[in-house]
């Protein structure tokens, strides 16, 4: 009996030991899964190369158009190890309203997060809805940044696909560069020596139309005096600019001058008709006197005439004189009535006289600058077709002046001015302007 207990005891142990082994094992199983999660994990993160790790200082936000590779690692109990969960696995595209959506763990927004934001939400949701038993090793990398977009003065404005560190001189050449005339190829060289000879003329243009604009401003701002505060250029010199500008400061002053006289002229007839007024209700009140008069000797006639003390004819005139002078009543009461409306009317001609004139030179700037706008595009056009022949043209002529500016995506709309060294980055829009350097300069 004692020996039975004895094998009892040794084999109660012997189970103990192997059970006590087991759960040993699956501690350290479990230990081991973990250290490895987190060395696959660093290992994973160390091979990502995102904006934040090309710009240390700015952090890349996601958005709409980017694609991303989504890399998801788990522990598997029956291989008793790490495995990549191809269910989840895989390249997403970022929708148009900011969401990624992924297998098994849902639909997610984007909008200001990063990469590792966005990672470590896909993790935790994964771990919540598959009730795994360690969290997966999520690793999410941009494989296709969203485009960037170049229009204005460009070979081939469209979207280009950003890469980090990208600036805007590289987004210019990569849209091609300044625009090339291909129809120039097709047109003899006399046609485009003709074009040399309306360079000039052009130019004579643009130029009258600046200085025209900017009296039509000065019109449309009620200045007093009429200033160019720009420098021009006149192809045919200083001594052809200063005659314009002292040719269209005469009409301005002229044109200032009519309007002044005209608007005297309704003042003093507003003063007259006035006077008129004032004279017309003097008249009034004396003739109001005239005909009560009048009135109380007709009614003294009447009295008298039913005594048998007047004659007919005598309350007769008293009564015709009675009706004369109310005629003469009426008569100046619509004089007056004439004069007020005489006012009244000048008044609106005086307010007419500013509104015809803001309609007049809003109209006219609209052609002048619609005028301008086509000017520049035909010297633009000349200059470059010019080139393209190697026809001698002046230098100041041929000089271009190359502008950009960018429109962000992170911003509210608003357009800034930059350099060719600005950086660019997705969604972001540049816009490309030539000119010639001296269309604004002397």
């Amino acid at each position: 009996m004692m020996t039975r207990d004895g094998d009892m005891d040794h084999v109660t142990g012997a189970s103990m030991t192997r059970e006590l082994w087991k759960s040993s094992m699956r501690a350290l199983r479990i230990s081991v899964a973990r250290l490895l999660v987190i060395s696959v994990s660093i290992l994973l993160l160390a091979t990502i190369q995102t904006p934040a790790q090309a710009e240390p200082d700015e952090i890349y936000q996601l958005g709409p158009g980017d694609r991303l590779s989504v890399r998801v690692v788990r522990w598997d109990n029956q291989e008793l190890d790490f495995v990549e969960w191809d269910a989840v696995s895989g390249s997403f595209s970022i929708s148009s309203n900011g969401t990624l959506s992924i297998p098994l763990a849902g639909t997610f927004s984007t909008l200001d997060k990063d990469l590792d934001e966005l990672s470590q939400e896909v993790s935790a949701k994964l771990n919540e809805s598959v009730q795994l038993i360690e969290t997966p090793s999520v690793v999410i990398e941009i494989e296709t940044y969203r485009p960037f977009y170049v229009i204005g003065d460009v070979e081939r404005p469209g979207a280009f696909e950003a890469t980090p560190g990208l600036g805007v001189m590289q987004a210019y050449a990569l849209a091609g560069g300044a625009p090339y005339l291909r129809e120039a190829e097709s047109n003899d060289l006399r046609g485009v020596m003709r074009d040399a000879g309306d360079l000039s003329r052009i130019r004579r243009e643009e130029v009258r139309l600046q200085v025209l604009a900017h009296r039509l401003n000065a019109e449309l701002r009620g200045a007093d005096t009429f200033e160019i505060d720009v420098e021009l250029r006149h192809p045919d010199g200083s001594e052809a600019l200063d005659r314009l500008i002292s040719d269209e400061t005469e009409i301005f002053a002229t044109r200032k001058e009519a309007r002044a006289l005209e608007r005297q002229s309704l003042e003093e007839l507003k003063i007259l008709l006035a006077t008129e007024i004032s004279q017309l209700e003097t008249k009034r009140l004396r003739l109001a006197d005239q005909i009560l008069t009048a009135r109380e000797v007709s009614d003294n006639l009447a009295e008298l005439g039913d005594r048998g003390l007047a004659r007919a004819d005598q309350l007769r005139d008293a009564q015709r004189a009675i009706f004369e002078l109310e005629s003469q009543d009426i008569d100046l009461e619509n004089g007056i009535f004439r004069a007020q409306q005489g006012i009244k009317e000048a008044e609106r001609d005086i307010v007419s006289i500013q509104t015809q004139l803001l309609t007049q030179v809003t109209a006219e700037l609209q052609r002048v600058n619609a005028e301008l706008e086509d000017r520049a595009q035909r010297s633009k056009l000349l200059i470059s077709m010019l080139d393209l022949f190697s026809v001698g043209v002046p230098q100041s002529e041929r000089q271009f002046s190359t502008e950009f500016f960018i429109t962000r995506s992170t911003t509210d709309g608003a357009e800034v001015q930059v350099t060719g060294d600005t950086p660019i980055g997705p969604g972001d829009i540049l816009r490309v302007q030539r000119r010639a350097a001296d269309s604004t300069s002397n």
